[in-house]
């Protein structure tokens, strides 16, 4: 019974905390939205129509997205990742690629900064190290 509650307590500690991400990624968005909006009349106003109208198309989006963040409930969010990640499952699996690869890169340049902290050389820094191909 006690490990039911401490499940459920955890289960609704991260319902709120992801909760309170979205809203303020919302409210981030939402400014992005506005500073947007701002670009575009002042594009407008040295006569670049076609990026004004591009910079305005781009703050209504976020701001429905913002909005969409602040006002949806966890089921609705998950719900909406999970249809989205079955309609289009190849950029899913490309953006994830992508991340993997970045995060792979920025974990082997701190590997690689924590070995030479100590006054070694990585072996594919050496001169005449052997290659291996």
């Amino acid at each position: 019974m006690e490990s039911n509650d401490s499940r459920a307590g955890t289960s609704n500690f991260l319902e709120r905390s992801l909760m309170q991400q979205s809203t303020e990624w919302g409210r981030r968005l939402q400014t992005t939205g506005t500073s947007l909006e701002r670009i575009g009349e002042q594009l407008e106003s040295i006569g670049a129509s076609s990026a004004a109208e591009l910079a305005r198309s781009g703050a209504a989006y976020a701001d429905r997205v913002a909005t969409y963040l602040q006002n949806a409930n966890m089921d609705a969010l998950l719900h909406d990742a999970e249809t989205f990640t079955r309609s289009q499952p190849l950029p899913v699996s490309a953006a994830a690629f992508a991340l993997g690869m970045s995060l792979a890169r920025v974990l082997k340049s701190g590997s690689v900064q924590r070995y030479m902290a100590y006054g070694k050389t990585p072996s594919y820094r050496r001169e005449g190290a052997a290659r291996s191909t």
